[in-house]
């Protein structure tokens, strides 16, 4: 990765909170204990929808980094432990 950063504007806790309950209820997990976001991610967005590919990073590659995404939109990178 290039290193750039990019920002996005701020939200509420609250307004996060809400977007989250309404992705539960659209995937009818809104009793679940924990979210399958790793499931979604590759089994839905990815293989299914195809509006994002999901790869996997390695922790020596990417040292700190948890994550990467493509400014375009066309990947996500996660590193392998997360």
């Amino acid at each position: 990765m290039s290193g750039n950063d990019y920002k996005v504007p701020p939200r509420s806790w609250d307004n996060i909170g809400q977007l989250c309950d309404r992705l539960r209820k659209s995937f009818g997990l809104y009793e679940a204990a924990y979210f399958p976001i790793m499931e979604v991610l590759e089994r839905v967005l990815d293989h299914k929808l195809g509006i994002v590919r999901v790869e996997v990073g390695f922790k020596a590659d990417m040292g700190l980094a948890e994550g990467h995404t493509c400014p375009t939109g066309e990947f996500i990178e996660l590193r392998e432990d997360v």
